[in-house]
């Protein structure tokens, strides 16, 4: 049987338990709408400069590798404006942070972005204090290297072939 300090202990326990969890939900629901607020604002910033805005991309989760490491990440649902019917990714910049595609911060941001959506034409850089917008367009190339291998083995089976063929005859 359990004493009545033991009880008042548990109690204590379960009520401090659920008041660390009410807590961090609350958290969390305060930094969801105060999250909203720089992209709302960088949307009407934009559509006051010609953007339209048509919506937002899904979230994607990625792979990479990183240091020989393999790396996962999570792009959240950025919104999509468009202009002169290119469609563009809309990134509010934090207002400690400047806007120079030098900052290695930003060009990560770049090539995950890109790499995960296809259809893109590229990214809309916002920042919010200033009510500075930058765009940018990456043209990513493709290696030849792969092309020369896909030659170099057509041309292999096609020798093959012939060696066969004049064998059989």
């Amino acid at each position: 049987m359990m004493t009545r300090l033991e009880v008042g202990i548990l109690i204590s326990l379960v009520i401090l338990v659920f008041f660390f969890i009410v807590k961090s939900k609350l958290e969390d629901y305060k930094s969801r709408s105060t999250s909203a607020k720089p992209k709302l604002y960088a949307i009407n910033l934009l559509e006051q400069k010609g953007y339209k805005f048509s919506g937002y991309c899904s979230p994607k989760k990625i792979c990479f590798f990183k240091d020989n490491v393999k790396s996962e990440d999570l792009i959240k649902s950025v919104p999509i404006v468009k202009k002169d019917g290119k469609a563009f990714l809309v990134e509010s910049m934090p207002k400690n942070r400047s806007l120079s595609l030098k900052d290695n911060f930003i060009k990560v941001k770049i090539l995950k972005t890109i790499t995960c959506y296809n259809d893109i034409d590229g990214i809309v850089f916002v920042e919010t204090k200033n009510k500075y917008v930058k765009e940018c367009t990456v043209d990513i190339r493709k290696d030849n290297q792969s092309y020369i291998l896909r030659l170099a083995m057509l041309v292999l089976f096609v020798g093959i072939g012939f060696l066969i063929a004049k064998l059989v005859i």
